[in-house]
Formats: structure tokens, C-alpha cells, sequence
């Protein structure tokens, strides 16, 4: 399982257990969509993509990692 934890400056990937250091988070907002690109330190290879779409409290989308494709769902919180 994978989880992106926004809590610090630098975005944090946890994959399994094993974090994993990102850097350069691009993120956009469209409508009804999200999009979220972490990159590694180096700017070298993506990490991780998600893109979800939805209106209120839940989004509904994907999440790609590792050369595989997810469904994903995110939720409000706070």
C-alpha cells in the first residue's frame, strides 16, 4: 500500500513500509479533478501520479507507481 503524507515541506512516500524521499511536487487543479506528479530528489524519474476526479468529499481515480496502475480513492479530511 501507498500513502502521500503532506504533513512536511518535502513530500513523503511511503510504499510498504519503506519511505521513499520525493521532490518537486506539481499538483493541479481543474474542475473536478486532481493531479498529483512526485518526482524523485534528482529530478530523474517519476515516483508516483495520481489523478482522481469527483465532486464533495471523496475522489474517485488512479494512482500509477512502479509501472503499475491503482484505483484510488481520497477522501476530506480534517
Amino acid at each position: 500500500a501507498s500513502e502521500f503524507n503532506p504533513a512536511g515541506k518535502v513530500p513523503t512516500l511511503v510504499d510498504n513500509g519503506v519511505e521513499v524521499t520525493t521532490e518537486k511536487a506539481q499538483w493541479w487543479l481543474d474542475g473536478n479533478e486532481m493531479r498529483l506528479l512526485l518526482v524523485d530528489p534528482n529530478l530523474e524519474r517519476e515516483e508516483v501520479e495520481v489523478r482522481v476526479t469527483g465532486k464533495g468529499e471523496i475522489m474517485r481515480g488512479i494512482l500509477k507507481r512502479g509501472g503499475r496502475t491503482y484505483r484510488v480513492r481520497c477522501e476530506e479530511s480534517g
